[in-house]
């Protein structure tokens, strides 16, 4: 399976990973500041926006393959990795997995360690929860949780596209990722 992708620009490959619930087109303001000078590789991981949700068993590793596979396709041997949250997650997979393929690697709102027992069980419950609802039942409240209150009222417009874009992921690419997320190593 090849991930669906967009590229702009011309230079040393960045390849920008989204975070859960999001897809490549959480990247378009950073791609057009990156363009000039790099060629800007963002990437639809499983489940989320255009790209296939195949993973019979879901993990962060089959995620960073799709993305070597991807890469491979457009004969990127070797790049930089950035990575938002879920995204993070995937580009560590890739470190470990393909370190000889790596430039430089970034994170954002992401962590190197493992879930613990705390966050599982929160990862638990959103899984359950999207067993027994609709993903929009899980996403409209879930996006503006993840903004500071007291900035929610200035960045609605931001908000608002965040589910947008969260309300188009198929709740099976949700639950798969947040199952990913939850078994992932430190």
């Amino acid at each position: 399976m090849s991930l669906a992708y967009s590229i702009s620009g011309k230079g040393i490959p960045v390849v920008l990973l989204h975070g859960f619930c999001e897809d490549k087109t959480l990247w378009r303001g950073i791609e057009n500041d990156l363009n000039d000078n790099f060629m800007v590789i963002s990437i639809d991981l499983p489940g989320f926006g255009q790209s296939d949700n195949v993973a019979l068993e879901p993990s962060i590793e089959y995620f960073a393959e799709q993305v070597d596979i991807t890469l491979q396709s457009l004969n990127v041997h070797s790049s930089i990795l950035i990575g938002h949250s879920m995204g993070g997650y995937t580009a560590i997979a890739y470190a470990e997995l393909f370190p000889e393929k790596l430039k430089g690697i970034g994170f954002l709102n992401s962590s190197v360690f493992a879930d613990t027992d705390e966050k599982k069980h929160a990862r638990n419950k959103t899984i359950t929860f999207l067993e027994n609802n609709t993903q929009d039942d899980f996403i409209v409240p879930f996006v503006p949780g993840l903004f500071y209150p007291k900035n929610r009222p200035k960045l609605q417009k931001s908000i608002a596209r965040l589910i947008d874009i969260g309300l188009n992921a198929p709740k099976e690419g949700i639950i798969n990722a947040a199952k990913a997320m939850r078994d992932r190593t430190n």
